[in-house]
This record gives structure tokens, C-alpha cells and sequence, in this order.
């Protein structure tokens, strides 16, 4: 069903079991263009992203440089681009670009 919602162009599906905190954060991304499910909120059984990613995506749901996300979380700049890659593949986009296209 998910699938099938963010296929016909749904950008958020929340969950009635997210915790108020990840509601805001999943409002934010959606808000900045992002998508936003279940799963995402590691809540959901079938957790689609590593903690890693969830602290990348988190830092770029706060408009976070990937630079200051690389601080923040100790590691370089280029792991963290990697980080980006591997979200935009898990979200079938070719980059950012692609994804605010796909969400207009």
C-alpha cells in the first residue's frame, strides 16, 4: 500500500504509532521536499534505513550542510555524500535535483 501511495505522488505517510518528535521531523522533510513513511521512523518492523542514514537525512531535514552533518556525526564530508547517494537510491532518485522535480 505504501508503495502503491508514493507511486501515485504521495510525498508522507505517517503512522499513527510515531512518537511527536518524529511526526515534526517527518513534517519538516516532507515540507523541504523529502518523502516521508513508516518505516523511515525505525518504529516500523522492515526498517528500510541504517541509523547512519537516519542521522544523515535528519541533518539534511534541518538544512544542514553536508559538511556540518559530517561534524556533527565525526566523520568527512565525503562519507557523508556517500550517505546521500545511498538515500537517493533507497528513494529512486538520481539527486536532488530529481527529487524536488518529482515532488512539484
Amino acid at each position: 500500500m505504501i508503495a502503491v501511495a508514493l507511486k501515485l505522488g504521495a510525498s508522507g505517510i505517517f503512522s499513527k504509532l510515531e512518537n511527536p518528535d518524529q511526526l515534526r521531523h517527518a513534517i519538516n522533510l516532507v515540507a523541504k521536499g523529502g518523502v516521508w513513511r513508516p518505516e523511515m521512523s525505525g518504529e516500523a518492523p522492515g526498517r528500510l534505513l541504517t541509523d547512519r542514514q537516519n542521522k544523515v537525512l535528519l541533518g539534511i531535514s534541518r538544512g544542514l550542510t553536508n559538511k556540518k552533518i559530517g561534524e556533527n556525526l565525526g566523520l568527512s564530508e565525503g562519507s557523508i555524500k556517500s550517505v546521500v547517494q545511498q538515500l537517493f537510491m533507497k528513494a529512486g532518485v538520481a539527486n536532488a535535483e530529481s527529487t524536488r522535480a518529482s515532488s512539484a
